[in-house]
């Protein structure tokens, strides 16, 4: 499975949680750098997640981590994933609500 296909894969699961909105982030020149993947907001609260394959979890840069970073000091909830099951672990307690 490729990167984009995972990808893809977690944001049509996660919108299919009551009250969550995901999208795939597509990069271009004219975008701030270091977006993570995929962002959305579930029950009022943001989140960014940075999805990496099996085992490339270590290949994040140091731009992606520093806006990962900024998104949890601004009160969301970021981290990187490589799997849907990860994914919720990052918005998990969300989802209780």
């Amino acid at each position: 499975m490729k990167e984009a296909e995972l990808t893809r894969d977690c944001v049509r699961r996660l919108n299919k949680i009551p009250g969550c909105f995901a999208v795939k982030v597509h990069g271009s020149p004219y975008q701030t750098r270091g977006l993570p993947d995929i962002v959305g907001c579930l029950h009022s609260g943001f989140f960014g997640i940075e999805m990496k394959l099996p085992g490339k979890e270590k290949t994040l840069t140091d731009i992606q981590a520093a806006t990962l970073d900024k998104i949890r000091k601004a009160g969301g909830r970021s981290g990187v994933a490589t799997s849907y099951t990860e994914c919720l672990e990052i918005i998990s307690d969300w989802q209780k609500e």
